[in-house]
């Protein structure tokens, strides 16, 4: 447990197409198995366990818990750690009704041992339940007698249950399902003879018409299993009466009759559902769930898109989550919506996952009109302005970051897009998704922009000027070199500065020379130091190259006479021999920082250069026996 488990599963905000989950629960959850009913002891009837894993036996450990109902789904309930101090990969119950559990014992990397552990109940071993179960598991249920295995449907062990059920399939004995399912004392026998009856339908529908009236049942949970196992076997003939239980008092039967009319894909369902998915309200997401996936399975988009104008917002973002499913371009029509949040949802459909392309030129078109600005919203617009890629498009990024009024991060992101127009990532700006290669015309990026992302430059928000700064540079704009030398003179914030010089000096712009010099006096060490790393990049005269290290060997931190040194080791001989005959004179007399000369030790194999001067033999031999 890492303090997740106080994260809400459904929170404002949350995009409508998750279905929250029931709790933030344990980390690394690495196996879950359920009680069947008589395992350990009677404290853990109906408990799940849940291994947890996470790298060392103090944090990892198995977890008992128990769900409470809650709509259409359930709540965590009681929930305890019950093995602490082990690395658990898995476990199961065994026939005895112990829980055995795997250890990994420590780390991620794999190793050629590991331990079982038996966890049990003291003294529940010996229990008559355990004992019959344990025969029965290891007995033939062919043998068995119908009634035998009629009355085993009671059992107290699932395990036992279900495998009595599959033997009545295998005996094609329908009879005995229904009688099961007849009495009204034993709802899991109930269930077994609804999956055993579902079970037969598979092979032959006929048997299918036995579950259709148990829709009426008086329990709800056996009316929600004929929902759920009908819709399983997609058997059609239940759908008129599958429709009443949309309005059912239960949420079980009304998620399970929704799911069950989607998988028929039975159209005269289309408009209930729409009214139990207004009647939700979106108060319960798993009911929103089952309306929204039924309706893509319907398949029927003119009722979904058509909701686009309902005055209930839940049945608008359901519609959404509907048409997201069916990757239908009518999405678009929900991003007129008065509704932000679902605007949202909207742009998530059209942008996300594999996309609906149809629907994006919509998208892309909001940029400059839409009022809203949640970032999840606009990172999507912006994404499909760069995917659409037309001359209006480009114009809507250009536009868009322009406007002081909006976002600072999202012009930056405009700006970022536009640095990569030709050339985009092969992978989704939003979402990640592989999109593919694509190659564009740099030139009406640069004919467009350059105005723009030069005067940006001078933008209030520092995000904004940084991103100018480096799309001028990817994009080549050489008009912009005077510009950026001035940035680079007077701008606040050091890491505009430096992208600033970085761009002038890809650029190679006439302004490189004086921008290095600019950047070698700067205040910030960082940015001399980015200046100290671009020099050797340059075509600048190698006279000025060394004067200007000079200056930085004498006057500049440790760590920039150090760089500048090793920069000048880097230099024709000719150019640096008087510089070294100092610096070596100074080490010879004690006034120069050993800290600096360390990092002569190792002479340059390039030609003509050296990290002390070659011909300089005494001062080099003096170098060699003093370091």
């Amino acid at each position: 447990m890492d303090g997740r488990e106080n994260v809400p599963p459904r929170w404002d905000g949350q995009a409508a197409y998750i279905t929250p989950c029931i709790a933030n629960y344990v980390s690394g959850p690495c196996g879950m198995v359920y009680n069947p009913g008589t395992a350990l002891g009677p404290e853990y009837k109906n408990n799940f366990f849940i291994a947890e894993f996470v790298g060392n036996p103090s944090g990892s450990g198995v977890h008992a818990f128990k769900l409470n109902p809650k709509g259409a789904s359930f709540d965590l309930g009681e929930s305890k750690r019950i093995v602490s101090g082990i690395l658990p990969t898995g476990m199961d119950f065994g026939p005895d009704g112990a829980l055995y559990i795997a250890d990994w014992i420590d780390g991620w990397d794999t190793h050629n041992y590991g331990r079982i552990w038996k966890m049990d109940v003291k003294g529940a071993a010996g229990s008559a339940a355990r004992k019959e179960v344990q025969s029965l598991l290891a007995a033939d249920f062919g043998d068995k007698k119908v009634a035998d295995l009629a009355n085993l449907l009671k059992h107290e062990d699932m395990r036992i249950r279900m495998k009595a059920q599959f033997e009545l399939v295998k005996r094609k004995d329908s009879d005995v399902f229904k009688a099961a399912l007849a009495q009204k004392t034993h709802q899991l026998s109930r269930v077994h003879g609804i999956w055993g009856l579902a079970q037969l339908a598979r092979q032959d529908k006929k048997h299918a018409e036995a579950l259709v009236p148990v829709l009426r049942d008086a329990d709800p949970e056996i009316r929600a299993q004929a929902a759920k196992w009908l819709g399983d076997i997609r058997y059609a003939e239940a759908g008129a009466a599958l429709i009443p239980l949309l309005k059912d008092t239960a949420s079980r039967a009304r998620f399970f009759a929704a799911e069950a009319l989607g998988r028929m894909k039975y159209k005269a369902g289309v408009q209930p559902i729409i009214a139990m998915l207004e009647a939700n309200n979106d108060t319960d997401a798993y009911l929103r769930h089952a309306g929204a996936a039924a309706l893509a399975n319907i398949h029927d988009v003119a009722p979904v898109a058509a909701l686009s104008t309902h005055p209930s917002r839940a049945l608008r973002i359901a519609a959404v989550v509907a048409l997201r499913r069916m990757s239908d371009p009518a999405v678009a029509r929900f991003l007129s919506d008065t509704s932000e949040f679902i605007v949202t949802e909207a742009a998530r459909a059209i942008n996300d996952d594999l996309s609906i392309p149809e629907a994006l030129p919509a998208l892309a078109g909001l940029l400059n009109t839409t009022t809203f600005k949640n970032e999840p919203l606009v990172r999507r617009i912006i994404s499909a302005n760069l995917r659409v890629a037309k001359d209006e498009n480009l114009q809507n990024l250009v536009t868009y970051a322009q406007q002081t009024a909006n976002p600072a991060p999202m012009r930056a992101e405009a700006v970022d897009v536009l640095s990569v127009w030709s050339k985009p990532s092969v992978l989704d700006r939003v979402d990640g998704r592989l999109r593919g290669p694509v190659t564009r015309d740099a030139a009406p990026v640069v004919n467009k922009a350059a105005t723009a992302l030069t005067g940006l430059l001078n933008d209030k928000e520092i995000a904004v000027r940084l991103s100018a700064a480096k799309a001028i540079q990817k994009i080549n704009i050489k008009t912009s070199a005077d510009q950026l030398l001035a940035t680079l003179k007077a701008d606040k914030e050091p890491k505009v500065r430096i992208a600033s010089l970085k761009a002038i000096v890809s650029l190679q712009a006439p302004q490189a020379e004086q921008a290095i010099s600019t950047a070698l006096a700067d205040k910030e060490k960082d940015v001399r130091v980015a200046g100290l790393d671009l020099m050797e990049k340059m075509s600048m005269s190698k006279e000025v190259m060394v004067k200007l290290l000079n200056d930085v060997i004498a006057n500049r931190t440790m760590e920039e006479k150090q760089a500048a040194v090793l920069a000048l080791g880097k230099l024709p001989v000719a150019n640096t021999q008087q510089s070294f005959d100092a610096l070596l004179a100074k080490m010879a007399a004690g006034t120069l920082s050993p800290d600096i000369y360390r990092n002569w030790a190792k002479p340059s194999t390039a030609p003509n250069q050296h990290r002390w001067p070659r011909n300089t033999k005494r001062s080099a031999a003096s170098f060699l026996k003093m370091t």
